[in-house]
């Protein structure tokens, strides 16, 4: 890097006067000044720990000294994070190391500082991202787990059904949705699993459920036709 100029004054003088002086007379004293360029140093910090499995964290590195710009670079134990930011969200769904390494337009290099995130336990859930059905039909809306595991409580919730959309059996790993005839479009449904311990972790997901109009039959030609006997 290029070297930087300062520009600074300094001061040190005594002002000095005695009886048969009728001014001030100044007495001062060398000294040295070593000026000293800090190197880059860094921090690095977590919002919260511990966390539940999947809950994000957000990662925060800040850099002082050294010579700005500053560049990021991030990892944890299966390597490089491709966020460069200096502050970047994580989900954990196990207890993690995580290392940043900062480094200023002089190429010089904060050494790795690493932060541990704990994760505690969260029960699993999954359910399909979107199902279809057509107008009129009933659809169950529970993926993995579809049987109640002790201990997991379960509740479903409607986001933004269509009018008249029902949703049933709501505390069950398996909800049912009813879309009425003459009903089409789109409806969102979201689960909570919880886990019925001391940690109270939880986990959502989410399914797409879009109703599809019955197809109308045609019989094509939709007139009278005249055939001979036998012609098809």
């Amino acid at each position: 890097c290029p070297d930087h100029s300062l520009t600074y004054t300094l001061k040190n003088r005594t002002l000095q006067c005695n009886e048969t002086c009728d001014q001030n007379c100044a007495v001062g004293k060398f000294f040295a000044v070593t000026q000293e360029a800090l190197r880059l140093e860094g921090t690095m910090s977590a919002d919260r720990d511990p966390i539940c499995a999947g809950e994000p964290v957000t990662l925060t590195a800040a850099a002082q000294f050294g010579v700005p710009p500053y560049s990021y670079d991030w990892s944890d134990a299966n390597g490089p994070i491709p966020d460069t930011g200096a502050v970047i969200v994580v989900r954990p769904e196990l207890t993690t190391f995580y290392a940043v390494r900062i480094w200023d337009v002089c190429d010089s290099v904060f050494v790795d500082r690493d932060v541990i995130i704990n994760v505690l336990p969260a029960p699993d859930v999954s359910v399909p991202d979107t199902l279809y059905l057509c107008e009129g039909g009933i659809q169950d809306l529970g993926g993995s787990p579809t049987s109640s595991t002790p201990g997991v409580s379960y509740q479903w919730t409607a986001v933004n059904p269509q009018p008249g959309v029902t949703l049933t059996q709501v505390n069950s790993p398996n909800a049912v949705a009813t879309v009425p005839l003459g009903q089409t479009g789109v409806n969102r449904f979201a689960i909570r699993v919880t886990e019925n311990g001391a940690n109270n972790c939880f986990r959502d997901d989410t399914v797409t459920l879009i109703s599809l109009p019955d197809p109308i039959p045609q019989i094509v030609p939709d007139s009278t036709v005249s055939i001979c006997s036998g012609d098809p």
